[in-house]
């Protein structure tokens, strides 16, 4: 869908008229040709008669379940049911429906449809009302809501054509996404609206689906619509729902499976998930693994369910923030396992689709318990935290950092699956076996079901998530015999032993289900404590702070945001120990799942949905060790190591090495006179102790060159890299002196070099660490101009930078993505100032791996600079380790766009093999 994200509008504003064109085009007879296609679909369906119908092992109930009130979600629901209320009324919702059928100024409101999500997306917003209503009153009986509802679909109904076609927009002139996005919605309100008991609502289903099945569109729709690929879920769902014909999926094979893209999610390609074509991949691509594993079903066909686990296990293992949230959003590239927290990122509707799609995996798997702890937290730190209090409004991101985002009522992507959500809360906490129940989640509630032709109840007490303690009460006529399974979670910190009316029974072990097989009655019980314990989580995104580790902090499965005033490069910083959370997490007294932290006044813990607008990060930075001292500085600096692990001993280093039970002790105070790197560790009992914590020391005043590093023997091998003192045009035309050829780099290396004695007397070559890729030769990378690639040069020899510290140990080691110092010092002896803040770029028209990098190395101007920019030291947010070649795409604030594309820059040169004398 459409995002409102100001970089997106900025890059794409003329996206919409071209596709506006595009689809006048394909109704005019005038569609692209199918061959050499990205997105060709089958169009072509296999024979019904093949179909082999994979059954549920266990379903997710439609009704017989109630909320307790005092429950999260219990109040969750109420709060939606006013959403749903206060928004639009009925007459809005059906004006692009009565305008459609020819009824000229049809009755509204009076607010007139909201820019793009109804004027672009026509229908959509009734379909976000029955998804929410619809599913609302299964559970609980509103009747204000359920009329709604019915008049929104008797309105409707009068606006239905004869062939059936009820749609809000006319098939003649679509616009935007409207032939799949309002079509999915209006589908799955539909279907929610007849479970809920309305008798029109599958009439509706399936007349349109009827005229739907031979649209003369159909052909064209996923080359013509942006995110065409999430009308494939309307078909599916329309098949397995109780109007379903086989022409209905017959439909969605043919005009949406793509045979490739089935292939390549199948093999784990993690490109066919964040470089999907047309248009920028996201959430949405969620919605077509939830019909592929509905296509397995209804067919049996093995590759749809292969492409569906390894859709799972690509976004669940590279695209998922540790709270639930969908780390991949639209209108930028989302590397695997960027995990951005500034950006646009973490889209409500996203996690709804993740937890849709998990409760599908689960029903085929249910023993599975991976599926349910999914579902889980998405639920509990991603939708309810994106609920706005008693007024239910929704918000669009469930925010990393910075402010929750302010809430909606505008009937955007977000709030159209968040209240779809809301209303399908609870067919998550219980499935349904045909031996049994399986219990899913702890939110206090009861369901009644029909177990082999008895009626059987179950009460769960509780106050998950505020209390561990669970009580399961049995209720059944006469005796009943059946298998309970009680899930224990994945993030149970211990075994969780399990009682049956006071006796322990079982004992389960974390991330399974214990099956308790007997004959019940009524009166039985089954007890047990959930082992919920705090956890800290490493993050391991792009978004780091260079020398501090970011952490996520658990409470069983509940991720808890650090409320407090942000610094503008650290954020949140604690000083304490990672590995034991639960020895300074201090309980807020009357205020459950909030927590202070010892030794760190105005920093508080507490779930995401309690924020309120308070300014928080998800990921603070949790250092065991503080390094305190003053940087840069002339001469000299005094720095001070503390800890808050009183039994521990801090051990230190400055040579770029990690500490060891060697190393030194800290106690009083360094003097530090050289630029370098503090690197500091706890050790208890000579063992480490904690993660190491490193501070970059920087001495401006300058030093002497080292040309040969200390501890070398005569005869060792090693090399020499430094960053220029002085720029050059990283394209040529930016100047008459600009560098015309690879030739021209690597002389002004040299000419850097040469000119300072103690170089130039080391007698070797002088390369500059660069890629080019002139449009009339081949590319010459980095690694190979520098004879430094590992599969053609061998391991090589270590390098050093001017300073005598240890960059790499061998040419591998160089380009494998981090080294162990920056490179941070120039030809004469200086460390160079810092550019917009402490950062320092160098240009290097190279991928990460020292390989040219396609159209955007050096000597090929004009477009988007992917690559190319390296950061050196210090403490930005996003700066690779010890600072080196970076290969993600442009930040804002980076100084390379396209409209300063002419700008000059220092470069990196490496000499050639020295040998120590």
């Amino acid at each position: 869908m459409k995002t409102r994200c100001p970089h997106f509008i900025t890059a794409c504003g003329t996206a919409s008229r071209a596709w506006i064109l595009c689809v006048a085009g394909a109704l005019a007879g005038v569609g692209a040709s199918r061959a050499g296609d990205p997105l060709a679909t089958r169009l072509q369906a296999s024979d019904p008669a093949t179909w082999k119908p994979v059954p549920y092992q266990a379903e997710a109930p439609t009704g017989g379940v109630s909320v307790a009130d005092g429950g999260l979600f219990k109040t969750v629901m109420e709060n939606n049911i006013a959403y749903l209320l206060n928004t639009f009324s009925v007459d809005h919702m059906l004006v692009p429906f009565r305008e459609r059928a020819g009824i000229k100024d049809p009755p509204s409101d009076g607010k007139g449809q909201v820019d793009f999500w109804e004027t672009s997306l026509r229908g959509s917003c009734a379909g976000r009302f029955l998804m929410g209503a619809g599913g609302t009153v299964r559970w609980i009986e509103h009747p204000e809501l359920r009329q709604r509802m019915n008049q929104l679909i008797d309105g409707i109904e009068d606006c239905r054509r004869p062939d059936g076609y009820v749609l809000a927009f006319p098939p003649d002139a679509v616009r935007s996404e409207e032939p799949n996005y309002a079509r999915a919605w209006f589908t799955h309100g539909l279907i929610e609206a007849g479970i809920a008991g309305n008798p029109k609502a599958f009439k509706l289903l399936r007349g349109h689906a009827d005229w739907f099945n031979q649209w003369d569109l159909l052909p064209k729709l996923t080359t013509i619509c942006p995110n065409a690929q999430q009308g494939y879920i309307a078909s599916t769902r329309t098949y397995l729902s109780p109007v379903g014909k086989p022409e209905d999926l017959q439909v969605a094979e043919k005009f949406w499976v793509q045979d490739w893209w089935v292939k390549r999610l199948a093999a784990r390609d993690l490109a066919a998930v964040w470089q999907y074509p047309k248009p920028s991949p996201h959430s949405y691509l969620i919605t077509s693994f939830e019909a592929y594993l509905d296509q397995y079903r209804a067919t049996g066909d093995r590759q749809f369910l292969d492409a569906t686990l390894g859709a799972w296990e690509m976004i669940h293992d590279h695209w998922e923030h540790v709270g639930g949230s969908m780390a991949i959003c639209e209108g930028e590239m989302y590397p695997p396992d960027s995990l951005f927290i500034g950006r646009h990122t973490s889209e409500t509707c996203g996690s709804v689709f993740w937890i849709k799609f998990n409760q599908r995996v689960h029903q085929l798997f249910p023993a599975e318990e991976k599926y349910v702890a999914e579902m889980e937290k998405s639920i509990y730190n991603v939708c309810l935290p994106a609920q706005e209090g008693k007024s239910g409004a929704i918000r669009y991101h469930g925010r990393m950092e910075g402010q929750s985002d302010d809430p909606g009522a505008g009937n955007t992507c977000c709030e159209g699956q968040g209240t779809r959500l809301f209303g399908s809360l609870p067919e998550y906490i219980f499935s349904i076996a045909k031996d049994g129940l399986y219990v899913n989640l702890f939110e206090p509630s009861s369901i009644r079901w029909k177990q082999a032709g008895e009626t059987v109840s179950l009460t769960m007490n509780s106050r998950f998530p505020y209390e561990p303690k669970v009580e399961l009460k049995l209720g059944a006529a006469t005796p009943v015999a059946m298998k309970l399974r009680v899930r224990v979670p994945s993030w149970a910190a211990a075994d969780m032993p399990i009682a049956v009316n006071g006796k322990q029974a079982a004992i389960g072990k974390p991330g399974t289900y214990v099956v308790l097989d007997r004959t019940w009655s009524a009166g039985d019980t089954v007890t047990f404590t959930l082992p919920m314990e705090f956890r800290a989580i490493r993050y391991t995104g792009v978004d780091q702070i260079q020398r501090h580790t970011r952490y996520a902090l658990k409470y069983g499965p509940i991720l808890l945001a650090a409320a407090g005033p942000l610094d503008d490069s650290l954020r949140i910083r604690i000083i304490q120990s990672p590995a034991s959370p639960g020895d300074w997490m201090i309980a807020k007294p009357g205020e459950p799942l909030h927590f202070t932290v010892r030794d760190h006044p105005g920093c508080e813990f507490m779930p995401c949905w309690d924020l309120g607008r308070r300014t928080y990060t998800c990921y603070p930075v949790i250092d065991p060790i503080a390094i305190e001292g003053t940087t840069p500085f002339a001469e000299s600096t005094a720095v001070k190591l503390r800890s808050t692990v009183a039994a521990a001993v801090i051990r230190y280093s400055t040579d770029g090495t990690e500490p060891t039970a060697q190393s030194p002790a800290f106690s009083g105070t360094l003097k530090i006179d050289k630029t370098c790197t503090v690197r500091a560790e706890l050790f208890e009992g000579g063992k480490p102790a904690s993660t190491i914590v490193e501070r970059r020391f920087k001495r401006t005043a300058p030093v002497a060159i080292i040309p040969v590093p200390p501890g070398l023997k005569p005869g060792d091998r090693y090399r020499l890299v430094f960053v220029t003192s002085t720029k050059t045009w990283a394209l040529p035309g930016a100047d008459p002196a600009a560098p015309k050829s690879l030739d021209d780099y690597n002389a002004f290396a040299t000419k850097t070099a040469t000119a300072v004695p103690a170089l130039s007397a080391l007698g070797t070559t002088w390369q500059a660490v660069v890629s080019v890729r002139p449009a009339s030769s081949p590319a010459v990378s980095a690694k190979s101009n520098t004879k430094t690639d590992p599969a053609a040069d061998g391991a090589g020899a270590p390098i050093y930078n001017l300073a005598g510290a240890i960059v790499a140990n061998n040419n591998a080691d160089l380009w494998d993505g981090t080294i162990q110092n920056p490179i941070d010092m120039t030809e004469l002896g200086t460390c160079p100032p810092g550019q917009g803040g402490d950062r320092y770029f160098v240009w290097t028209g190279t991928s990460s791996t020292g390989d040219a990098s396609n159209d955007w190395s050096l000597l090929v101007p004009g477009g988007w600079k992917f690559f190319g920019n390296a950061w050196l030291t210090d403490t930005s947010a996003g700066a690779p380790l010890c600072g080196w070649i970076s290969s993600l795409p442009p930040q804002v604030g980076w100084p390379w766009n396209e409209a300063t594309d002419k700008t000059p820059l220092p470069i990196y040169v490496m000499s050639g093999i020295l040998s120590a004398k």
